[in-house]
């Protein structure tokens, strides 16, 4: 949308993209968050935010037929409860009530003012928070659990490389042992990591990050880091809709102390339950490995250094 009237779902790659993956995994869920908006929306916590919004998701559903799980509010900047609200009754009027409010993709601030503002917990459905490092006792995943809400980290920068030639092996580890312990510790139960990969020229700043470089992609060449075969010890393996068992039921972590190894555990149970169950272990953040058991074997993966 260049302008107010000029709306085009051909432009740029965010459509194209959306369909790729939607064919090669038709069960995928999609995410929209607005970084900005154009000026003539103007002030953007408003009805004309909230119409921007929907005039975005719903041309994404009437052109490619790809209609958003989830969506925010706006990336890492200023919310108001009254426009979270307004967000939420025009989705739930404009054929979207299935569509989950994610906010605020920030701090925690939104935590005590769910707390407060019964209409506010409302209206979202999860809470999103951004950089999140995992810690015993933070008390917040417990806050956000008694709300009955899910609890993410939506926007996560540990693979902050480098990446190439050095810390492959750092960066993978701390990868998948923070996705490990955002559910141990907090009961964290989406971390999305941020960028993906590494897209943009070497002539600007923040190099080498995400679990991908694509730095010149109209060559075709592109590299995976490690960041991206250790995650994939969990998502080739699982599929959509699988659940973790709880802390304490089946996960758990053990922390040793000074000089002493730590471990922690995620059992992956699935669905429908006849398949049988995965887990995945990080011990002490020197090796992780990953067990499969099917049909009476135990298949281990590792990676060490």
């Amino acid at each position: 949308m260049h302008t107010k009237t000029d709306v085009d779902y051909s432009r740029g790659y965010e459509t194209w993209l959306l369909q790729e993956a939607k064919a090669r995994s038709p069960a995928i869920p999609t995410y929209c968050l607005s970084w900005t908006a154009p000026y003539w929306v103007g002030s953007y916590l408003t009805p004309a935010g909230v119409d921007y919004h929907l005039e975005y998701m719903r041309g994404v559903r009437d052109n490619i037929n790809v209609t958003f799980e989830f969506a925010g509010i706006w990336n890492e900047d200023s919310w108001t409860a009254d426009y979270i609200q307004e967000f939420r009754a025009a989705l739930d009027s404009q054929g979207f009530s299935q569509t989950q409010i994610v906010a605020v993709d920030g701090g925690t601030e939104i935590v005590p003012a769910m707390e407060k503002n019964q209409s506010l917990a409302d209206a979202i459905q999860i809470v999103g928070v951004h950089a999140f490092m995992p810690s015993a006792q933070d008390t917040t995943g417990a806050r956000v659990a008694a709300m009955n809400k899910t609890y993410w980290d939506s926007e996560n920068n540990v693979i902050d490389g480098p990446m190439w030639p050095d810390a492959k092996h750092d960066t993978a580890l701390e990868w998948v042992t923070n996705i490990l312990e955002n559910y141990l510790f907090q009961n964290i139960t989406g971390t999305i990591e941020c960028p993906l990969f590494h897209a943009w020229t070497q002539n600007l700043g923040r190099h080498n990050h995400g679990s991908m470089m694509f730095n010149d992609p109209w060559s075709g060449y592109y590299e995976l880091g490690a960041p991206f075969w250790a995650q994939a010890q969990i998502t080739q393996l699982t599929e959509i809709g699988w659940t973790m068992l709880p802390v304490g039921h089946g996960s758990g972590s053990y922390l040793g102390g000074v000089g002493m190894a730590g471990l922690a555990i995620v059992t992956f149970v699935p669905t429908p339950p006849n398949v049988a169950p995965s887990s995945l272990l990080s011990l002490c953040g020197a090796y992780i490995v990953y067990m499969l058991a099917g049909a009476g074997i135990a298949r281990l993966y590792g990676l060490h250094y």
